[in-house]
């Protein structure tokens, strides 16, 4: 496997690191793979470990080929530049799909939190789409009405869009009703007791509305942030352990191997030594 790093040339102090199978290990008997882009959350204002390698990692041993974003946040990310970072990251594996022995025509983001809110914003704002959307307990919404003139909230936009940005530019923030017929086809999964996503029942009514395929899975119990909610992301916290929640990943897998189609095994006998 090859590990690449890539400095992402818009924003600063963002980049791109990658897991790349090798081109002698194919994914059926193809060897260009499915690849995903993963988007940590972390409120715009840092970028969760959490949420970032070990989900890479996860689809890597699925046999794709996986990248992580290190998105701008803070200072950094002002001019909500992030979709058009990731929309960046889509067209450079797209350029580079050859090299790197990815189906250009088989690339998803997975977005968590603030993540979602990337991966969701490039859908409708990028000028490179993904093939598959998935979020995680995402957060759609930053412009929230009746907090436009609040201390927290203009620090916030400020931030985000910059000082001096108008209502027209807080409003591209909010992103159910930016939706079209061509959005990406979506896997959202999130749990019941996680408050801060609440506008996912919006998302999923607005796919529904639209006729686009959607799949969500909704958990009972879990608080905001488990990413895999297993050994792998939970860092020593029990509130992040639960293997209930952490089905969500071989769910999303089968639901984007049927997106994506299944790997075609063509050799009816494996290999075997001869002694």
């Amino acid at each position: 496997m090859k590990i690449v790093r890539v400095e992402c040339p818009m924003g600063k102090n963002a980049w791109m690191d990658g897991f790349i199978w090798d081109e002698d290990l194919t994914f059926g008997q193809v060897s260009e793979r499915p690849t995903i882009i993963v988007c940590p959350g972390g409120g715009y204002v840092y970028l969760a470990p959490r949420e970032g390698t070990p989900v890479a990692l996860s689809f890597a041993a699925k046999g794709m080929n996986a990248f992580v974003l290190n998105y701008s946040v803070g200072s950094d990310g002002t001019g909500f530049v992030q979709p058009h970072q990731l929309s960046w990251a889509i067209g450079y594996l797209r350029e580079h799909a050859k090299e790197w022995n990815i189906d250009p025509d088989k690339i998803a983001c997975i977005g968590f939190s603030a993540g979602g809110h990337v991966v969701t914003s490039t859908t409708i704002y990028g000028e490179n789409k993904p093939n598959a959307m998935i979020l995680g307990y995402p957060a759609l919404s930053f412009a929230m009405p009746g907090m436009e003139n609040h201390p927290r909230m203009i620090e916030f936009m400020n931030m985000l869009l910059g000082e001096g940005y108008t209502k027209e530019d807080a409003d591209k923030l909010n992103l159910v009703s930016k939706l079209t017929k061509e959005t990406t086809p979506l896997f959202l999964f999130n749990t019941c007791e996680d408050l801060l996503t609440t506008t996912s029942i919006e998302l999923l009514g607005k796919y529904a509305e639209l006729g686009i395929p959607y799949e969500c899975h909704t958990f009972q119990f879990g608080p905001h942030g488990m990413s895999m909610a297993n050994e792998s992301s939970s860092n020593g916290s029990a509130n992040m352990y639960d293997l209930r929640v952490a089905e969500w990943f071989e769910l999303c897998f089968k639901w984007l191997m049927h997106i994506f189609g299944e790997p075609v095994f063509n050799e009816k006998e494996s290999r075997r030594l001869q002694f």
